[in-house]
């Protein structure tokens, strides 16, 4: 039976339009709804941690408007977090986007 290993996750919000950005570590079998792992009301040049299993997970990161409306800021393709290695997310904006916004992984 292959050993499970915990990782520590670290994100940044760099995005200083937005306060209160969520975080969602989406599994191939989950949704937004139900992720288990996020990190909710991230705000600008705030850092925060997370302990993360070995899996692969989708970080998307949304914000609620001012209608309570959630929007999509970025999200990742599917990634293995399995190295031992520090992995540090950041989210800034981007004129290299659809969205104007991405989300950068830092090793």
């Amino acid at each position: 039976m292959p050993q499970v290993f915990d990782h520590q996750i670290q994100i940044v919000n760099l995005i200083s339009d937005f306060f209160d950005i969520d975080f969602y570590f989406v599994r191939q079998d989950e949704t937004i709804e139900s992720a288990e792992y996020l990190i909710a009301g991230l705000d600008f040049e705030e850092s925060r941690s997370i302990i993360l299993p070995s899996d692969f997970y989708e970080l998307i990161a949304v914000f609620d408007d001012s209608n309570d409306t959630q929007v999509l800021l970025d999200r990742t393709e599917l990634l293995g977090v399995n190295e031992e290695v520090n992995y540090i997310f950041t989210v800034e904006k981007t004129d290299d986007s659809a969205t104007g916004f991405k989300i950068s992984i830092l090793y």
